[in-house]
């Protein structure tokens, strides 16, 4: 594997994950995600 690609692969990882984060901060399920781990744990 050249450091080109794995550098490619990083970024691309990168945006991805970050596109991730965003729409689920935006969306607001992440708190909802929480809650309901929360009360799944409580029970």
């Amino acid at each position: 594997m050249s450091h080109d690609y794995l550098s490619l692969l990083s970024q691309t990882y990168r945006l991805l994950r970050s596109r991730w984060v965003d729409a689920v901060v935006r969306t607001g399920a992440y708190p909802l995600t929480r809650t309901a781990l929360s009360e799944w744990y409580n029970e």
